[in-house]
């Protein structure tokens, strides 16, 4: 692979952003314990918390429920769990909490199984509480409908309503103005995106529905809607106006926030608010390659136009892969992914992982974006210690021993209610136009909570 280079020459943060990773995505918070007394002991229940950032991939279950004794227990556990997808991780721990109390002691009786009534020392199940922010209502009715086709946007969960049929305005995402833009492939090499039930075959499978979307700088074989495998066919998608030296309108590669201070941002609403595209773009000599977006306009659900809740933000899964790790990091051939949202209040990039803007040389070099390691660096950029490469997660991408990637990440960007606000979602090669770059996107969801554009601690993410 490296050696098709050879004839070459080697040459911020989103305030509308949190990320989590996917394994559990709770938004909001609930608090308490669950817990069962019988005469031989006491047991309880843990506690978990809502919270808006994580940086690891795998997650933290977030959300939890407060009850007393046996089932009772594990229900309130459950019923506290509607603070977020992964609080019902929270209750089934309280429920077994219960149901060991309620076992513990000799006369405790089966607290578990009855609410502890029985037993000298058995105590009856209490009512949960529930705190905090309940589970969306706008993404809890979402229907996925990536089993009827292939298109792309019902694969990551967008305007599935377009069918008809058990699909409508109540249970999907509408979108307008919707296009993808790629070169056009053929039918023997494929396209620069393909629809398919996973990517490879370890790792990068559905986070809702059965399909994902896969986004490329180089041609991806036809999956056909079934498994995405990729043997580097072709790394040139195309050419011609693929590699035109700028961005599709409206996103531009140019700084946005004019405000000094680094915790506020005054965002001319034109460049990024996040000032994070700019300098990685120069890292590329400012060069992209077989470009390949895909854009939609989709406007916020709001009470105030009858809809079941005001959506103040929205939440999509996502991964990148690069055949440039490791050894182009630092070189001008820094492919980048980025998504680009123009809002009322924001303009720019909302995809980080660690604080970081998705490039091959930003999440390299800060040695914490990058999860998973085909091919270990053995001098520049530097060695890591311990690296074993050929990870086991990256099989059937052709970057098991070539590359790297990343786990699943959640990213959450701060909209108004009932504006309409346009997405726009870009890979692309630097420098030139061969080695591949990939995106696995997938579950676009609205979010009640999101997050506060103009106040960069509101969605946990500290400045560059």
């Amino acid at each position: 692979m490296t050696t098709q280079r050879l004839t070459h020459n080697v040459l911020v943060f989103s305030a509308a952003l949190a990320l989590s990773a996917c394994g559990d995505d709770g938004s909001g918070s609930g608090s308490g314990s669950a817990s069962a007394t019988g005469t031989g002991g006491t047991a309880s229940g843990g506690t978990m918390s809502g919270g808006t950032m994580s940086t690891s991939s795998g997650g933290t279950s977030q959300g939890s429920g407060t009850a007393t004794g046996g089932t009772s227990a594990g229900t309130a556990g459950t019923s506290a769990g509607t603070a977020g997808t992964s609080a019902g991780t929270a209750g089934t721990s309280a429920g077994t909490a219960g149901t060991s109390a309620g076992t513990a002691g000799t006369s405790g009786g089966t607290a578990g199984t009855s609410g502890g009534t029985a037993g000298t020392g058995g105590t009856g199940g209490t009512g949960g509480t529930t705190g905090g922010i309940m589970a969306c209502e706008l993404a809890k009715n979402q229907l996925p409908c990536d089993d009827q086709d292939n298109d792309p946007f019902h694969a990551i969960g967008l305007g599935c309503d377009s069918l008809g049929g058990n699909w409508n305005a109540s249970n999907s995402v509408s979108i307008q103005n919707e296009s993808m833009n790629a070169a056009p492939g053929n039918a023997l090499l494929g396209k620069p995106w393909q629809v398919g039930t996973m990517f490879g075959n370890a790792t990068y499978g559905p986070m809702e529905g059965g399909k994902v979307l896969v986004i490329s700088s180089g041609l991806i074989p036809d999956s056909n809607g079934g498994v995405i495998t990729e043997d580097s066919s072709s790394d040139d998608a195309g050419g011609g106006s693929w590699d035109s030296n700028s961005l599709p309108p409206p996103a531009i590669p140019v700084d946005g926030d004019t405000d000094p201070d680094p915790m506020v941002i005054n965002c001319n609403l034109m460049g990024d608010c996040t000032n994070t595209i700019q300098t990685q773009w120069e890292k590329g000599n400012g060069n992209p390659d077989d470009k390949m977006w895909f854009e939609f306009d989709v406007t916020a659900p709001s009470l105030n136009n009858g809809d079941v809740a005001d959506a103040n933000g929205y939440k999509f899964d996502f991964a990148f892969l690069s055949e440039e790790f490791p050894e182009w990091v630092d070189t001008t051939f820094n492919d980048m992914f980025i998504v680009w949202q123009a809002s009322t209040n924001f303009t720019g990039n909302v995809v980080f992982i660690n604080d970081q803007p998705i490039t091959v040389t930003a999440l390299w070099d800060n040695a914490t974006g990058v999860d998973y390691i085909g091919e270990c660096p053995t001098g520049s950029p530097p060695v890591i210690p311990g690296c074993v490469g050929m990870a086991a997660e990256l099989a059937g991408t052709d970057l098991v021993d070539d590359g790297a990637g990343t786990g699943w990440y959640t990213a959450t960007g701060g909209v108004e209610p009932g504006e309409t606000f346009k997405l726009m979602f870009m890979i692309m090669d630097m420098g030139d136009s061969i080695l591949n770059s990939y995106a696995v996107i997938d579950n676009w969801r609205w979010d009640c909570e999101g997050c506060v554009p103009s106040e960069v601690n509101d969605c946990g993410i500290a400045p560059q």
